[in-house]
């Protein structure tokens, strides 16, 4: 299960990249391309091991609004459910993640540098985080983390 509501709290701070990205997505939704629109609504993308399937379109659960549902660490393939004989089609994964990079390199974001003691709490169905970790940033990063319980879809 997604959780909905994500709290995050920053314990240790790292000596270097203390900074997070929030992308909303519910907006980057209305980004994309009319072509890539009505493609993705039709693809579900693969994850893990298990392959759990979730659709790259979907509908945020509070709100309605339309949003994308993607995450870059865990995806393995992209089916397209357009074909009505049955066939199923794998899609290349690269090319939307490709898309996926570009769309949200201009999307409406939130950077939070962390501060010691700092709180956010994130709507986890309508925002993808990620951490701006350096590569030679060998310091430690406490960042406690919990989640309320989300609706599966």
């Amino acid at each position: 299960q997604l959780p909905y509501l994500c709290f995050f709290q920053m314990i240790e701070i790292p000596t270097e990249c203390n900074e997070t990205l929030f992308i909303n997505l519910l907006d980057a939704h209305y980004a994309v391309s009319s072509n890539s629109i009505d493609d993705w609504r039709t693809y579900k993308v693969c994850y893990g091991s298990d392959q759990v399937e979730h659709p790259l379109i979907w509908l945020h659960p509070f709100n309605g609004r339309k949003s994308i549902y993607f995450d870059f660490r865990f995806a393995s393939k992209i089916i397209d459910y357009s074909l009505s004989n049955g066939n199923l089609k794998v899609v290349d994964l690269n090319n939307v993640i490709s898309e996926l990079e570009n769309l949200f390199s201009k999307a409406n974001y939130y950077n939070h540098k962390w501060d010691e003691g700092d709180i956010l709490i994130v709507d986890n169905y309508a925002a993808a985080h990620r951490a701006n970790i350096g590569e030679n940033d060998v310091s430690s990063r406490v960042l406690f983390r919990v989640a309320t319980k989300g609706i599966y879809f």
